[in-house]
């Protein structure tokens, strides 16, 4: 499988499983899905976390299940009951998202396909962090969590944090297929790596 890698030698192997929810990740968020991939790529980077999803679903409020019906925020005597992000509305959209398979969402898992494949530069080099506007002023203004730069505006806002912003653009990269690309054999090597991509995640479910 691909992985994450850093200029620093550190690396993680995507699974099935993380293409999977990175792809109803994109799905429930709005803004720019290729900034959202690779700012997650970056924060799991930054932080060396063991598995991508459990990062992305701690991470992405349509897919964390502490905003879910019985989630500690949305929940019976949730900290967050009654205010807006746990409407019905919502609660039905990320339950419906959880049980979304790459049929259901055809586009996003071909991004996500593309991404973990190296086919994607990334637009937010440095960026491990992203939030609504509200939420990413708050933190750039240093009220809450750790933004120290503001790298891209596209829906969302994306931004460097304190442990990110010095890197060189490259020094987070997604290996595997994209290599290819690099070497000028961009659409045999995208075409083979979309095909295995999808053929280990069939095997993976059955």
């Amino acid at each position: 499988m691909p992985a994450i890698t850093t200029a620093s030698g550190w690396s993680y192997n995507l699974t099935p499983e993380d293409l999977l929810w990175a792809s109803r990740m994109i799905y429930g968020e709005g803004g720019n899905p290729y900034a959202v991939l690779w700012t997650m790529a970056s924060h799991m980077a930054l932080v060396r976390g063991s598995s991508f999803t459990t990062l992305i679903r701690s991470y992405s409020q349509p897919i964390n299940p502490i905003w879910y019906a019985d989630g500690s925020k949305c929940g019976p005597g949730g900290t967050a009951v009654g205010q807006p992000n746990c409407s019905a509305a919502k609660l039905a959209k990320r339950a419906m998202i959880a049980q979304l398979q790459p049929s259901q969402m055809p586009n996003e898992w071909s991004i996500v396909q593309q991404w973990a494949n190296g086919l994607i530069p990334n637009p937010v080099p440095t960026a491990t962090e992203f939030a609504d506007p509200t939420v990413s002023a708050s933190c750039l203004a240093g009220s809450h969590g750790d933004c120290a730069r503001l790298i891209l505006v596209d829906g969302n806002w994306y931004m460097a944090s304190s442990g990110s912003v010095n890197w060189q653009p490259n020094f987070v990269r997604i290996d595997g297929a994209g290599d290819l690309v690099r070497s000028g054999l961009g659409l045999v090597g995208g075409a083979i790596g979309l095909g295995l991509g999808y053929a280990l995640f069939s095997w993976w479910k059955r």
